[in-house]
């Protein structure tokens, strides 16, 4: 694990995820790719999967990311007490499975993956990954706005949120982007 970690974090992005690969066949039970839910994941065995998801996202990897962020996202949306245990992991999936969504061409279903991560957020009063899921909603609308130009004023309230949001995060450079 932390030889993965060390790797990715030199950009040996590669290496790190052959590392990571090896750690996770080492704590989780062999064909945990076909049916994650059916076993009981500690936060750190989550957070591991999901560092694995975003290696394969920056090596444009799209198709292994979206199986391993899909099983995860199953396993986090089994039960209203799990999400909210595990807010933090289930708001970063839910952003990184939308943003593989669009890239699949998924624009409707990264939509409602966004939208009810949001009502989840706002009832748990967490502002984990918020500015980002709400940037990533804007991306879709922005999308549906190309076949319905009336959508055009709702994707720029979703990035001025989106902004907003960013500048109270004090993430200054993403709220310029």
């Amino acid at each position: 694990r932390m030889k993965g970690f060390l790797e990715w974090d030199r950009g040996n992005v590669k290496q790190g995820i052959d590392y990571i690969e090896q750690a996770i066949t080492i704590i989780i039970p062999e064909g945990w790719k076909e049916k994650l839910n059916q076993y009981i994941l500690s936060s750190e065995e989550l957070e591991l999967l999901d560092a694995l998801a975003e290696m394969y996202i920056q090596q444009k990897w799209f198709d292994k990311a979206y199986i391993l962020l899909h099983e995860l996202y199953l396993y986090l949306e089994q039960s209203y007490e799990r999400k909210l245990q595990k807010i933090k992991m289930y708001a970063r999936v839910s952003y990184q499975m939308a943003l593989v969504l669009i890239k699949f061409q998924k624009i409707e279903t990264a939509y409602i993956t966004c939208k009810n991560t949001l009502e989840l957020l706002s009832k748990a009063g967490s502002l984990h990954q918020i500015p980002e899921l709400w940037e990533c909603m804007g991306n879709c609308i922005e999308i549906f706005a190309e076949k319905n130009f009336a959508l055009k004023e709702q994707g720029i309230a979703c990035f001025q949120r989106s902004y907003y949001l960013y500048l109270v995060k004090n993430q200054v450079e993403e709220a310029k982007k």
